[in-house]
């Protein structure tokens, strides 16, 4: 080794002696004047003899630099420095003699040169060599992930490449020795692996152990395969390096095999196809079949070994590399070129690595390789391509082969096991079926029934049968042609039959059904054997037939429920004093109608149908649900529903409990619809607690009536009585003219009249105070309306006038007193007449009319009409605009439509007088004949 002055001058004069001969020649030459130089002019360096010693070593130094030029210039320099300065007149044998030694030093100097170069150049050669195989080597070690690894011994410590690092676990930083390599390694491996050291250490073999480990970054349990080599030093060892690589999916695809072929065994012939493979590959892999191929990019010149040559088909001459760019296939060149022009980014790895087709030149075919190459960098800058090439052709189709023999071989296994289980399903299908096997030789006649048959046909296992047993007395006449036909039918077609018959059973002449299916085999074109199966369904029709006749009473129970209104159900609750859930167990497809929900939905979901029930009417439902649960007492209850389409109805529950042996509770009921029934019973009772404060309010009202009553009556009384005093007084006999006799007459009449006013008004009250508790019933409004005007044709009050009907309501049924309402359309209709002008159009107008959930009845006259003061006090009591009137016909008829939860009001209109009330009809919404 250099120290670092003289290993610099030695680079120096290596540069120096690759410069260019003239550069060489000058320095020699300059050399040599300057040794002349100092020679001459400084004393104390000067060497005697000039000749033999003075520019002796500079010249074969220049002969040396310069080689032939440079020492021939530098010998002509110090012949002729000799000749000017030191000898002007030198013998010419010595100068002879002094030129040929001197040329002889060049002529060395010049041969020495010459292998001196050689020697180094081929010293460079090795060494690129060297730096090529070992990047080769690392190649290899990274496609075959390959770990290295060094051991010095005297420390213990360990030198781990990265991917011996990544094998073990390891971080890049961590400090490795042997000691941490033991505690990775599964304990049962161990000993092996201690073994194999002490071999190695003691010289008598290579280092080489399988051993397991737990890698230490996961605990993934790994195979590992290491070889190694020991380094001694006076016998002792001092160093160990060596390889590791990681064999788990090497273990686990030859285990995969190994099951594969053991599985395909089973088929020799199969195996043998498979052996040959397996063959054919394993001499694939052996011969190796590596190409090899090293391109510089800078000058473009390819290398290739002669292996590399035989995989593209190519001859023997150079090789450029868009040729064999062009024998890429082209459906694969995209991929090809991108994945090249990834690894020749700079910011990269450098590494290649592809699958692609090839079709090979020499004879056109197609060929699949693989790939791996390294580029390597400069300034930045790919310089360099180095790769490997392998065919794998024949590698992909031994793969495909081999999995699809794997495949077909895990076929026939699943198809095996497959058919065992099929076996067995019908062995137990036999067994549980009580299924009777038989098999008939027609050529030679012999039967083989098994002794479930001959249990089905009462025939006793010793006793020999013919084949022709079932065409005798056994089979019923009736059937027999059945038999046949089907027997027939199989000989026509493909051998199969199957037959349900009636027989006599042998051994106690039971009637038995039967069900036989069969098969026949022919020979040629003749039948040979039978082989079926014979089942008794004895038992099975007569279910059948129950099932059916359960079924058809099933089907009727299900009309009648479809026709009752409600709708049936089950319901199943758990057993008292337990958190079970109950359900729907039956429910009849009328729920739809009847609450809005499908049954499906309703059986699974019944708290959806809970939910709809109203909240002040749910605690009742669930208290009674209780009570009949622990009593087993008939559970009744009537619940507001809140309906999706038709809003708020009323539900009647009926249903009696029964208990099971498990202790669940069962309801068997009824839901219906009782909303037209609740509706007019709460009506019902809202309209007579109506009339008993009507009739409150009356009483309250006679109250008053009585004190004006008096007061009213009391006038015409009073009146009366003075007249009759004054008729008196005229009609006396002191007083018999004609005028005293006139004037009596006229104070009769006079108090006749106000007695007749008298009677008026107390015939008046009493028609106010006789109606007494309304009696209810839903009506039609027009048939009311035509039997009060039939009531009224002999009145005189309507002598004159002409009623027209306009009666245009849709929906007329209400809940009323028809004697109430006609008394309101009686009052309306007389003050009507009452109202009309003299001359005027004498018509009254009925007309009706339907507003939502109510109908409108409307009186319409044509009269003097009703000033703004009237209106004002229009329904008071005792109010009047009549003479003759007391003013408890409005406020009488304001009381009946109110007691019957309608309005009476005054509408405007400036050529007639209309009077409207109002009465709600028997369902909101809906034509209550539909409803009925």
């Amino acid at each position: 080794m250099f120290s670092r002055p003289s290993g610099a001058f030695l680079q120096s004069m290596i540069r120096l002696l690759r410069a260019p001969s003239w550069r060489r020649a000058a320095f020699g030459v300059t050399l040599a004047l300057l040794a002349a130089a100092l020679h001459f002019a400084w004393p104390p360096v000067r060497m005697e003899p000039l000749p033999s010693a003075g520019l002796g070593p500079f010249i074969a130094i220049a002969a040396l630099l310069g080689r032939r030029a440079g020492g021939l210039a530098a010998l002509f320099v110090a012949t002729a420095l000799v000749m000017l300065f030191d000898d002007p007149d030198p013998e010419p044998f010595r100068l002879v003699v002094y030129v040929a030694k001197w040329l002889a030093v060049v002529l060395v100097a010049d041969v020495a040169h010459n292998l001196w170069l050689r020697a180094a150049e081929n010293e460079r050669v090795r060494a690129e060599e060297a730096r090529l195989a070992q990047q080769r080597l690392e190649l290899a070690l990274e496609s075959g992930a390959i770990g290295t690894f060094e051991v010095d011994l005297s420390t213990h410590h360990m030198r781990l490449n990265e991917k011996h690092r990544e094998i073990f676990g390891w971080s890049n930083d961590q400090l490795v020795t042997t000691g941490l390599i033991d505690t990775l390694v599964v304990p049962e491996d161990l000993p092996g692996l201690q073994e194999a050291r002490a071999r190695t250490l003691s010289g008598k073999e290579r280092f080489h152990a399988k051993i397991r480990i737990r890698r230490a970054n996961d605990g993934a349990l790994r195979h590992v395969e290491t070889r190694g080599e020991a380094v001694f030093e006076n016998g002792v060892p001092v160093r160990v390096f060596g390889a590791t690589r990681d064999v788990t999916d090497e273990r686990e695809a030859a285990a995969s095999l190994e099951e594969r072929a053991r599985l395909s065994e089973q088929n020799r012939s199969k195996a043998d196809e498979l052996v040959q493979a397996q063959k054919g590959l394993a001499l694939a892999l052996e011969a190796g079949a590596i190409g090899v191929g090293e391109l510089d990019l800078r000058s473009g010149v390819v290398k290739v070994n002669d292996k590399l040559r035989k995989i593209y088909g190519l001859g023997a001459g150079p090789v450029m590399l868009d040729s064999l760019d062009g024998l890429v296939v082209a459906e694969d060149r995209t991929a090809y070129y991108a994945t090249i022009a990834q690894a020749l980014d700079p910011r990269g790895a450098g590494q290649c690595e592809q699958r692609f087709r090839i079709r090979r030149r020499d004879d056109d075919a197609v060929r699949w390789v693989y790939t791996r190459s390294q580029v390597f960098f400069e300034d930045g800058a790919a310089v360099r391509v180095v790769g490997l090439m392998r065919d794998i052709t024949d590698e992909r189709a031994a793969a495909a082969m081999l999995e699809e023999k794997a495949r077909l071989a895990q076929l026939d296994r699943v198809r095996a096991e497959e058919l065992a289980r099929e076996r067995r399903r019908l062995e137990l299908a036999l067994e549980a079926g009580a299924i009777g096997t038989f098999e008939v030789d027609l050529i030679r006649g012999d039967i083989h029934l098994s002794e479930k048959h001959r249990e089905i046909s009462g025939w006793t296992s010793e006793e020999p049968l013919p084949v022709d047993i079932m065409d005798g007395d056994m089979v019923v006449e009736e059937d027999r042609a059945v038999l046949q036909e089907a027997r027939l039918a199989a000989l026509r077609g493909d051998g199969r039959y199957a037959a349900q018959f009636r027989i006599r059973r042998a051994n106690d002449g039971a009637l038995r059904w039967v069900d036989t299916r069969g098969q026949v085999y022919f020979e040629g074109d003749a039948p040979a054997r039978v082989f079926g199966v014979t089942r008794d369904i004895t038992d099975e029709r007569a279910a059948a037939a129950v099932l059916q006749e359960r079924a058809r009473l099933a089907e009727q129970l299900s009309a009648l429920a479809e026709a009752l209104p409600g709708a049936i159900y089950s319901y199943v609750g758990g057993a008292v004093g337990r958190s079970q859930r109950g359900f729907v167990a039956y429910v009849s497809s009328n729920i739809e109608r009847l609450l809005g929900f499908a049954p499906a939905v309703f059986a699974r979901d019944i708290d959806s149908f809970l939910a709809r029930v109203h909240p002040d009417d749910l605690p009742r439902v669930r208290a009674a649900a209780k009570i009949s649960a622990r009593d087993l007492a008939l559970w009744n209850v009537v619940f507001r529903y809140d309906h999706p389409e038709r809003g708020e109805i009323w539900i009647e529950g009926d249903s009696q409990p029964t208990r099971r042996e498990d202790g669940a509770t069962v309801w068997h009921g009824y839901y219906q619809d009782v909303t037209e029934r609740e509706t007019a019973a709460r009506a019902l009772a809202d309209s007579e607690a109506r009339v008993r404060a009507l009739k409150d309010e009356r009483l309250a009202a006679l109250e008053k009536l009585a004190a004006r009553l008096a007061h009213e009556v009391n006038q015409p009384l009073a009146a009366a009585a003075t007249l009759l005093a004054v008729a008196r007084r005229r009609l006396t006999p002191n007083l018999p003219d004609d005028d005293s006799r006139a004037a009596g007459a006229e104070a009769l009449k006079k108090a006749a009249h106000q007695l007749l006013r008298a009677g008026q008004i107390i015939t008046r009250v009493r028609e106010f105070t006789q109606h007494g508790e309304a009696d209810k019933v839903f009506r039609s409004v027009h048939e009311t309306i035509h039997e009060t005007l039939a009531q009224l044709e002999g009145d005189l009050s309507f002598s004159g006038f002409a009623f027209e009907l306009r009666l245009e309501a849709a929906r007329d049924r209400v809940l009323i007193d028809r004697l109430q309402i006609a008394a309101v359309l009686t009052n309306l209709l007389r003050n009507a007449a009452q109202a009309a002008l003299p001359g005027g159009r004498r018509a009254i107008v009925v007309a009706t009319r339907n507003q939502w959930d109510r109908i409108e009845i409307s009186i319409i006259d044509y009269g003097a009409g009703v000033s703004e003061d009237a209106r004002r006090h229009l329904f008071d009591l005792f109010w009047t605009t009549k003479g003759s009137g007391m003013g408890v016909g409005l406020a009488m008829s304001k009381a009946i439509v109110e007691a019957h939860y309608g309005t009476i009001w005054l509408q405007d209109d400036a050529e007639k007088t209309v009077f409207t009330f109002s009465l709600p009809l028997m369902i909101a919404g809906d034509d209550p004949r539909e409803t009925r």
